[in-house]
């Protein structure tokens, strides 16, 4: 393999790059991928035997970057033509034919487009360039070039790739979104245009799934989301119509569009300017409509309406909304167990019904078992404990906490949960322990779990957490 790895390089290197040669190419390079560069010692001794200089000699030929694909989604060659700086290269020649409106992306010029957005995408997929690539300045300016560059009219799905490697870039807390923000008044402006005039279709459903998506991801950047909330309420008002279109349609795609949407609904709505859009939707009552459905099919799609629902369950006119939504409510309660995918967003939703006056008179109008909830929230925090599962036991104790508020006649059932409480308080610190304190002060209050408490020394550790004493002590 190794002879073979050094046959193909000399070969190679002897074929004039380009023209009637570029089959030839292909054709080494493919074998050099399927057949030598099968394992990462493989791939180590490729580099070595001037494999990296080939592959970066190939990257100034225009017609011959698309058989660098292959290679680049090797590992190890990957980050070794990083760190040479290959991928800026790219970028720098690109940079340079698009900026400046240089570049008008149609038909005839999209096949050069496409190979060097195949590499770039194929590069960003590689955690160290990723990074690399999306602390560069100059990257945010390319995609804004890039973006204005599109013909909206006569665009081609083949373009995809291009919003895969922005949203790659924009992957968790990347420097590309502070790059970016600045520009995005302009790139919303676009992406509105794009997703007006675009049918929605099979040969167009990627790459509006793709513009919709990045557009979430970005929002997940505080700056980019305040700019969506507050400046483009056209954009926010195309995706809620479309979101409703599509749930209610059930049209192509309808659960990924959805998915996708609600990314950006999610992200948005910490900034109250956009609870309007949103609340003008009646999200709640369309979800309650089609949960059933949803939840046979897409889990994730599921657990993003009730994060969607948490979120804006804080208003009080959505919180409304959802006390009327039988259906999402039998649905929390249908998943309140430990195996369920969505039993941590049912949790934290259900904390938020808990707080309304109402809500007694809800849940025996949604026919809710409350000795049923009792059982499974008990089986919940548990489960939760023993497994260090931290937020879900957070959650499970403040949701516990307000249910024994609302119906104390329940109190004495949680009798069994005092020992595990007070280890937590014990031995646990920051948001744990105070939870679980909080809890225990509740079921204090009932004379019997009182008792029990102080057989285990409970009283004592409650009054060992300084930071709430006062709040344990108007408890008990």
């Amino acid at each position: 393999l190794f002879g073979g790895s050094v046959r193909c390089v000399e070969e190679t290197e002897s074929i004039q790059y380009g023209g009637e040669n570029q089959e030839k190419l292909e054709e080494l390079v493919h074998i050099l991928k399927r057949d030598v560069l099968t394992s990462e010692e493989s791939q180590i001794f490729f580099l070595k035997t001037d494999g990296l200089s080939l592959v970066l000699r190939l990257l100034e030929v225009q017609e011959s970057i698309s058989v660098l694909y292959g290679l680049l989604m090797l590992t190890i060659v990957c980050e070794e033509v990083q760190r040479l700086h290959g991928f800026e290269q790219i970028i720098e020649n690109l940079y340079k034919k698009v900026v400046g409106g240089k570049l008008v992306i149609t038909p005839a010029k999209l096949k050069f487009l496409m190979q060097v957005l195949e590499i770039l995408e194929a590069g960003s997929l590689n955690e160290f360039v990723r990074n690399e690539l999306a602390s560069q300045i100059k990257i945010a300016d390319l995609c804004l070039a890039v973006i204005k560059s599109i013909d909206v009219k006569d665009i081609q799905p083949q373009i995809a790739p291009f919003f895969s490697f922005m949203t790659n870039l924009a992957y968790k807390e990347s420097k590309f979104k502070d790059h970016i923000r600045g520009k995005m008044e302009e790139i919303i402006e676009k992406f509105k245009t794009l997703i007006d005039t675009l049918p929605y279709n099979d040969k167009n459903l990627t790459l509006l799934l793709m513009v919709v998506g990045l557009v979430g991801n970005l929002c997940t950047n505080a700056d980019i989301r305040d700019h969506v909330a507050i400046n483009s309420s056209s954009f926010l008002e195309t995706i809620i119509k479309l979101t409703k279109h599509h749930v209610t349609s059930k049209s192509i795609g309808w659960e990924h569009f959805t998915d996708e949407a609600l990314g950006i609904l999610i992200n948005v709505s910490p900034n109250e300017c956009s609870h309007k859009y949103i609340l003008a939707a009646e999200f709640a009552y369309l979800f309650d409509k089609e949960i059933k459905e949803i939840s046979k099919s897409n889990k994730l799609l599921w657990s993003k309406i009730f994060i969607l629902c948490s979120k804006m369950s804080r208003t009080s006119q959505f919180l409304l909304q959802l006390l009327q939504a039988k259906n999402i409510i039998s649905c929390i309660f249908a998943n309140m167990n430990p195996s369920a995918e969505i039993v941590d967003d049912g949790i934290r939703l259900f904390a938020r019904f808990l707080e309304a006056d109402t809500i007694p008179k809800i849940l025996s109008a949604a026919e809710i078992s409350l000795p049923t909830f009792v059982e499974n929230i008990k089986v919940v925090l548990k489960d939760a404990h023993d497994k260090k599962i931290k937020d879900r036991y957070i959650n499970a104790c403040t949701t516990t906490t307000r249910f024994i508020k609302k119906f104390p006649q329940h109190i004495e059932e949680f009798k069994e949960l005092i020992a595990m409480l007070i280890t937590s308080v014990k031995d646990g610190t920051g948001l744990y322990r105070k939870n679980a304190a909080v809890l225990l002060g509740a079921l204090a209050v009932n004379e019997k779990n009182k008792e029990i408490i102080r057989n285990l020394h409970g009283i004592e550790v409650l009054g060992s957490v300084t930071d709430f004493l006062q709040q344990i002590q108007q408890s008990l």
